[in-house]
Order: structure tokens, then C-alpha cells, then sequence
């Protein structure tokens, strides 16, 4: 349900969880990808990518699924989510995070999948 990766050139390790959930579920290069988000964050008016509403309005145009807090019902995470969704690509809002799920599969640079799921975007 995990798998290590690491999109940045360098492989190093930092605070860039959107460029490398965005880059690795649309097979982009990293380095474009920072380019691009750069672009889109200025063209919207926003100070961060990594703010919620940015990313709210950079994932508008997939489908979104959310996944709220039910009573008395335990809430999605990332391992329930990969086995309810084996196909297709999706970035994964998670509790502090943003992550990508390939055909069940969690690409990140460390095993988020016991996080809550607070919603998804299915990628085309």
C-alpha cells in the first residue's frame, strides 16, 4: 500500500509535498512542476501552493471525493483508501499532507497511510 519516492532531483527531503504529490501523479518532471505551480499560485493571487485554498482551486477541475467524520464510524486513512480504490491515479488530502495513490499504491517520501483521508481527486 506504500511505496518509498522521492520526485525531487536531489532526493533530498523537504517541505514540498504538493510539488511532489502534483509531479508524481501526473508523471511530470519536478523541477517544471515547482515551475508551474509558481505560475498558477501568482496568476490566483496566493502567497503559498502549499495553502489550502490553493490547492482547493489547483484540483478543481478533477473529480473530488471527501470522505467527512461520521459518529461512531472510524474515518477513512490511506490504507482503507488504497483498498477501496486499487485503480487509478489520485492526490490524497490527508491529515497535514498531500500525497498521490497510483492503482493502490501511496508514492511518498515516508508511510502516511495510517493518516485520515480527508478527501481525494481523481486524476485523468
Amino acid at each position: 500500500m506504500y511505496k518509498f519516492y522521492n520526485a525531487h532531483p536531489k532526493q533530498l527531503r523537504v517541505n514540498d509535498c504538493v510539488v511532489r504529490a502534483y509531479c508524481t501523479v501526473l508523471g511530470m518532471d519536478y523541477n517544471e512542476t515547482r515551475k508551474e505551480l509558481n505560475r498558477i499560485k501568482k496568476e490566483l493571487g496566493f502567497d503559498s501552493y502549499k495553502n489550502n485554498s490553493f490547492i482547493k482551486k489547483l484540483f478543481s477541475k478533477y473529480e473530488k471525493i471527501s470522505f467527512p467524520a461520521i459518529k461512531g464510524t472510524s474515518r477513512m486513512d490511506g490504507e482503507m483508501f488504497c483498498i477501496n480504490y486499487p485503480k487509478g491515479k489520485y492526490v490524497l488530502r490527508i491529515a497535514g499532507h498531500l500525497t498521490c495513490c497510483i492503482d493502490g499504491i501511496i508514492y511518498d517520501t515516508w508511510d502516511c497511510s495510517e493518516k485520515c483521508v480527508y478527501n481525494a481527486w481523481k486524476i485523468k
